[in-house]
């Protein structure tokens, strides 16, 4: 089943924060990218391992490069053990965004109940769920919310402490626990990794471990080299959501048939969708509210007379030639 395309009305409030503490994530953002560039020179694709050849963009003091092979988006520097550790285990350096913990309920309403009702749309039978690097536990709460047995791991100490007190006991610390006993102990059916694989140092190793366990569904979201990266790429004064940060690389259609090909997995769903044309929208408004800072109210709401109403058509047009900013998708074996 292939599914294009969501509302975006609904999530417009949750998302406030990237218009209302632009500086703040810029400023995140800019000093994540200055520790990136720190790193060694990444000489080999992430996904595919061919030479990288001449980058296309320097994007935010990041060059980055179309692999020649797989096509997959490369920064030029490898995100080392180090950079993961410095992103995602600390408490200071964590930039998890000003409303992502505090509308919580909107959240787990709003985004993950209609990720839980695609799962369901394309396993139609009683499942077992693991969510890896589970954050706050917004997946599982929906998933629990939708009589799904399910339970989350993550990392950063930080955000299981969050997770202890709306999932409880069902929010576990990776480091505390060995994920392939976890996975045989409870039974797993369906691991889930809702924009997780393209933080992990190295993504091979979970359709490794998705091959050799008692695993029989991956359900997937990664963040696409889209419409939204060129965007990004001229609107310097504004935070990129696409490209940037913890965002190193970025999956294609090409990379991901590539995995596809080497794991010899079998895709079973997909839904494509995104915020490319929001980020559009993003980027006017947020550079103008700098430009101009005396009009700002008035140009937004002449703009959003003129382009509001028309950000969902737009965007269904960029999803379904399947160039949109996410995909999500389930494998099985």
């Amino acid at each position: 089943m292939i599914k294009f395309s969501k509302s975006y009305k609904n999530i417009h409030k949750i998302k406030q924060n990237y218009f209302d503490f632009n500086y703040e994530e810029l400023t995140q953002i800019k000093k994540i990218n200055k520790i990136y560039a720190k790193q060694k020179i990444r000489k080999n694709c992430k996904i595919c391992s061919s030479k990288l050849k001449k980058s296309l963009m320097v994007s935010f003091g990041i060059p980055y490069i179309f692999c020649n092979n797989c096509n997959h988006l490369n920064g030029r520097y490898e995100d080392s053990k180090k950079f993961h550790e410095h992103l995602y285990s600390g408490k200071k350096n964590l930039n998890f965004g000003k409303l992502y913990l505090k509308n919580y309920n909107e959240i787990v309403k709003n985004i993950h109940h209609p990720k839980v009702k695609f799962l369901k749309q394309i396993i139609k039978k009683k499942i077992n769920i693991l969510d890896y690097g589970s954050g706050a536990g917004h997946f599982v709460k929906a998933c629990l919310d939708q009589k799904i047995n399910a339970r989350g791991i993550e990392k950063n100490l930080q955000l299981h402490k969050f997770a202890k007190n709306k999932i409880y006991e069902r929010a576990l610390l990776e480091k505390e626990v060995n994920l392939e006993e976890i996975i045989e102990d409870y039974k797993i059916d369906c691991m889930s990794l809702i924009f997780v694989l393209e933080h992990l140092p190295d993504p091979h190793k979970i359709f490794k471990l998705f091959k050799k366990s008692r695993l029989k569904y991956l359900y997937i979201s990664v963040p696409m080299a889209s419409f939204s990266i060129f965007i990004e790429n001229v609107f310097p004064r504004v935070y990129p959501r696409q490209l940037g940060g913890s965002h190193t690389h970025l999956f294609t259609k090409e990379s991901l048939m590539y995995l596809k090909k080497k794991y010899k997995f079998k895709i079973i769903g997909e839904w494509w969708f995104g915020t490319d044309i929001v980020d559009l929208y993003r980027n006017i408004v947020v550079t103008n509210n700098i430009l101009n800072p005396s009009n700002k109210n008035i140009f937004k709401k002449k703009f959003d007379n003129v382009f509001f109403d028309s950000i969902e058509k737009l965007q269904s047009i960029i999803d379904k030639k399947k160039l949109s900013s996410e995909l999500h998708f389930i494998i099985k074996k």
